[in-house]
């Protein structure tokens, strides 16, 4: 059971990164008199979708290549890396860079981004370097403190903030379609199909997994923890970006949740938790970096390119690229993943509905016969 939990919590911690920390409040401070809409919407395509990756590849035991091969080999390849490179140095990494920098301003505003993301990157580097050691780090060590103090935030947050007195709730499906578009952009889904992959390969090294069932079981189970603790925290972000609406007017995206901070606990406190947003980022980075790694050097095995080389390259690319800003990035993702997630979620449909026939028809060659 503590693998389980321990997979299921390295999964959340590398989910819940740069999108997750800013477009809930965001979606909180837009619609305060519609926010069960917009939590609706973004759950759909934030928490379901993404828990229904990772179970079709806990399907296949794991294997992230597999997920692709319903298109052929060259599309397959193509999809895969358009998805790594965002997942990579071209978007989510970078992405995360700037939220971490948004906390860091908090505490100490004279730091520049250029120097604050370059030490960043250095950081991931040494966590990320050892590549079978990144899930139960992630789960050890990182997931504990970022919950721990997330939830601490949220809790004194809410307790502290004066109650929304706006207009009653009611429904809106511009609330909730803004919902769904900002589940997409947190890049969820992509990372469900490589994040499971990484979770899968750590529970294959645990004792007691005797069968390809005990695996699916665990796996499936680490996946479900994961949707649960993901759910939970954008309810309670989105509750946070509501009840703060008034002061977040004007305030910029990757600022959202440092000035709830400051506005909830005092100036000493947001140094604390300003260190926890960076942690919550870049746990996210070291496991986007990582997966990202991984799939250039295994193309690029025949050149004998190291791992640690292509890590290199792959944060001064991210580096670059963070120059851009929080939303020059989500710009730049946005009409890629209008394309490329209708496509993911029917090859997750795909994968599921191949995956759980064959598991079927294993049982029934199985039964004995009457």
């Amino acid at each position: 059971m503590k693998g389980i939990f321990l997979a299921g919590g390295a999964i959340f911690a590398m989910f819940f990164g740069a999108g997750n920390v800013v477009f809930p409040p965001i979606l909180g401070e837009t619609w305060p008199h519609a926010w069960p809409s917009a939590i609706g919407g973004f759950c759909l395509t934030g928490v379901l979708v993404p828990l229904l990756g990772l179970i079709a590849v806990v399907l296949l035991s794991g294997n992230s290549d597999s997920f692709f091969t319903p298109l052929g080999k060259v599309c397959a390849f193509l999809l895969q890396a358009a998805i790594m490179a965002i997942e990579g140095p071209f978007g989510i990494v970078p992405r995360c860079l700037n939220v971490a920098y948004g906390g860091c301003k908090a505490m100490a505003p004279s730091v520049p981004s250029w120097a604050f993301c370059g030490g960043a990157c250095l950081c991931v580097g040494i966590m990320t370097v050892k590549k079978e050691h990144v899930v139960p780090f992630i789960g050890k060590f990182l997931t504990p403190i970022k919950l721990g103090f997330l939830s601490l935030l949220v809790i004194w947050g809410l307790s502290q903030a004066t109650p929304y007195k706006g207009n009653s709730l009611v429904f809106s499906l511009s609330a909730f379609n803004e919902g769904i578009l900002a589940g997409y952009q947190t890049y969820d889904l992509p990372g469900a199909i490589y994040f499971s992959s990484m979770a899968m390969g750590y529970l294959m090294t645990l004792k007691g997994n005797k069968s390809k069932k005990d695996l699916l079981v665990k796996g499936i189970a680490a996946s479900c923890i994961s949707a649960l603790l993901l759910t939970i925290m954008y309810i309670a972000f989105i509750c946070l970006g509501v009840q703060y609406s008034t002061f977040l007017v004007g305030v910029a995206p990757e600022d959202i949740l440092p000035r709830i901070v400051e506005l909830s606990l005092g100036r000493f406190s947001t140094y604390v938790y300003s260190l926890v947003i960076i942690i919550a980022c870049l746990t996210t980075a070291v496991a986007a970096i990582s997966v990202w790694t991984a799939f250039v050097t295994k193309i690029l095995h025949f050149s004998k390119i190291s791992y640690e080389k292509v890590l290199i390259a792959s944060l001064c690319i991210a580096f670059v690229v963070s120059t851009l800003g929080f939303s020059g990035i989500v710009q730049f993702m946005q009409p890629v993943l209008q394309y490329m997630y209708p496509v993911l979620i029917g090859l997750t449909l795909v994968n599921l509905v191949r995956e759980t026939r064959k598991i079927y028809r294993w049982k029934r060659a199985l039964a004995p016969s009457t």
